[in-house]
């Protein structure tokens, strides 16, 4: 276990003083923050897997449904945990309370006491699912989930702190040795379920512990983005494309990585190379100030020219670029905002180009920087016949079908003394 402690209380001081910001902006008293609760299978007894939502998660390291945390304008936070009383299953494991100080803590047994404690309900928010036990404890309408205030703390959530960042960098680590574990049994032979395997032996993960199931695509599974199948008997691989991250205190890790055989096609060996640069020079490019969307539009001119430079695009440039056909090959956006979730802060598509946010780049944020290269049989069919068919080199690209796609990702910080690669610290 790595301590940030000594971080810890200034994240606490910096998350409850912009709450606290929030708030006074929104004239709102209090915040009640729920930490998720369980749900079952539709006509079934057994339970969803359950992740703590996003905005109680932040603040505290804590596990579990129910629990509840208040802010006001005033006293110190009101932190509730609900310790249930069960024989059919465990509650979450909690080595300690080591950040129960920075809280006025309470443990209760049932969700109704944890409610039964909070303070001063009137003119108070609730963010949360239980919305029927929000509005019978007290909470209006209109605090429920209030969408000025929930966008105000997600755009504080951008913002990311000494101690998220240690904890993102954490969850690299942890997932780089999975990667490196993949690495070797795929040049061993072995199957997508036996890297699979191997990569939760090398994070000493269990699956429901990784944010989110990992990618192990080998040969044409590639070229499916979020290729979610294990395949048993795959074996002898001649490309693999692993998408695979880690968790740590809450906080995850996103990192793709594409390897290859000297059975693979030398034209698709030298694009893993090229996008491996390209995906350098992105990181490189970013700069305070600029969005992810002049870091996108980078990713295609670069995509275009290496597109370009090995043939598989061929004809007229200004057509190719007229019909955006590097769009047929990187079909995602470039990157997205990284912390307690996968795709954090926004949930919604920002824009045409696939990217989750508008932002301006800032000091502080988290984010992927991923292009790719993918053979995708059903956006290729779409210009097989047509105006720009003959813009593509219909016998090689045959001949790369086979191998999937490419895709480099890391997880970078923006630091005021400049960007930080919280990836390749750990894996190459």
């Amino acid at each position: 276990m790595i301590d940030f402690r000594d971080k810890y209380k200034d994240h606490v001081d910096t998350c409850i003083k912009k709450t606290r910001e929030v708030l006074e902006a929104t004239s709102i008293d209090s915040l009640v923050l729920c930490s998720g609760i369980t749900r079952t299978y539709f006509s079934d007894d057994q339970t969803m897997p359950f992740r703590e939502h996003p905005h109680f998660a932040r603040i505290v390291p804590l596990k579990g449904s129910d629990h509840l945390l208040q802010v006001t304008r005033d006293r110190k936070p009101l932190l509730i945990r609900v310790k249930k009383e069960d024989f059919w299953y465990a509650d979450s494991f909690v080595e300690d309370t080591w950040w129960a100080e920075f809280f006025e803590y309470k443990e209760v047994i049932s969700s109704e006491d944890a409610w039964n404690e909070i303070v001063d309900i009137k003119n108070s928010a609730f963010i949360g699912e239980n919305t029927k036990v929000a509005l019978a404890n007290g909470i209006t309408l209109d605090g429920i989930n209030p969408k000025n205030l929930v966008e105000l703390l997600d755009y504080e959530r951008s913002i990311k702190t000494l101690y998220e960042v240690a904890c993102i960098r954490a969850a690299n680590k942890i997932a780089s040795l999975g990667h490196i574990r993949a690495k070797e049994v795929f040049y061993n032979g072995g199957s997508e379920r036996d890297i699979h395997f191997a990569y939760l032996e090398g994070t000493e993960q269990l699956e429901r512990e990784l944010p989110y199931e990992t990618i192990v695509a080998i040969n044409e599974h590639g070229s499916t983005l979020h290729y979610q199948h294990k395949d048993a008997y795959r074996k002898n691989g001649a490309s693999l494309l692993l998408d695979a991250g880690a968790s740590y205190n809450g906080y995850v890790s996103d990192i793709t990585r594409t390897h290859t055989t000297d059975k693979s096609h030398p034209i698709f060996r030298e694009i893993v190379s090229g996008v491996e640069l390209l995906q350098k020079s992105l990181v490189d490019e970013i700069t305070v100030g600029k969005t992810l969307k002049d870091l996108h539009e980078s990713a295609h001119k670069k995509i275009q020219e290496l597109l370009l430079e090995h043939k598989i695009l061929i004809g007229n440039i200004e057509r190719i670029q007229q019909f955006a056909l590097s769009k047929v090959f990187f079909p995602h956006g470039v990157g997205h905002f990284l912390g307690i979730q996968v795709h954090d802060v926004g949930n919604a598509r920002a824009n045409a180009e696939h990217l989750r946010t508008g932002n301006k780049i800032e000091v502080g944020q988290v984010f992927t920087v991923e292009p790719g290269v993918y053979f995708i049989p059903t956006l290729l069919a779409k210009h097989r016949s047509g105006d720009t068919s003959a813009l593509f080199n219909w016998s090689l690209i045959e001949q790369l079908l086979p191998y999937g796609g490419v895709r480099i990702e890391d997880n970078v910080h923006v630091s005021s003394a400049g960007v930080v690669n919280l990836t390749r610290e750990f894996l190459s």
